[in-house]
């Protein structure tokens, strides 16, 4: 993946200059994401999306830094990006597209409506649902982006297994730390499970895509296989 978004990506969309796409590779059975620094493989539950039962040798590619490396181009003007992209790189087993996000309080605040400051000063909602909202757009752009290149939408459609994943780290204060902790507990059991609820996306699954929704509490399981 890291070859053909730094070669094949710029170059389907006419952009003449490269850029480099960090990467980093990962064989652990169990590892965590950040978004702290180029480092974003961290140990298990020491980041913001923790993962669990991997076999694989794993690609992890930051794109949401790397496509705002093109800002100006046709590649990242107008369009929405999500955080990181995952594949097995000695099989064609999984790719994973996935965008953390975060909460201060509770999980509810995650629907929240997200505003904007105009230029005028007044302020527009963007995104009525919130930060679910929020990621769906930023996850089915960065698909809609990916598959117009022939290339990495044969590389895509050769993987067995296709997700794109929201994981959220719910950041509870002091004030409400304990009940907050038991109610949001509960609701995540509900939503998410031990390996994430299977969210119904038509924008997303129109590119073969399965979505889901998890809590940092919780691990995404990357292999089918128990």
């Amino acid at each position: 993946m890291k070859s053909l978004l730094e070669n094949d990506l710029p170059a389907f969309y006419g952009v003449g200059r490269r850029c480099i796409c960090d990467e980093n590779t990962t064989s652990l059975s169990e590892f965590d994401l950040t978004e702290d620094n180029t480092q974003f493989v961290v140990g298990y539950k020491e980041g913001y999306a923790s993962f669990c039962g991997n076999p694989f040798n794993l690609s992890v590619v930051n794109y949401d830094t790397y496509i705002g490396r093109y800002t100006g181009t046709k590649i990242s003007d107008g369009k929405r990006r999500c955080d990181f992209i995952l594949t097995d790189t000695d099989t064609y087993n999984i790719i994973l597209l996935c965008e953390v996000t975060s909460s201060i309080g509770g999980m509810e605040n995650l629907s929240r409506p997200i505003e904007k400051t105009q230029k005028d000063g007044t302020r527009t909602v963007v995104f009525p649902k919130g930060k679910y909202q929020k990621v769906e757009l930023q996850l089915y752009q960065s698909l809609e982006t990916l598959t117009e290149v022939p290339s990495i939408s044969s590389y895509i459609n050769n993987k067995k297994r296709k997700v794109c994943l929201m994981s959220y780290l719910i950041k509870r204060t002091e004030d409400n730390a304990v009940n907050a902790f038991n109610r949001n507990r509960l609701m995540e059991a509900e939503e998410a499970g031990e390996n994430g609820a299977q969210i119904s996306c038509p924008q997303i699954e129109q590119f073969g895509f399965d979505y889901y929704r998890i809590s940092h509490d919780y691990s995404f399981r990357i292999s089918n296989s128990k």
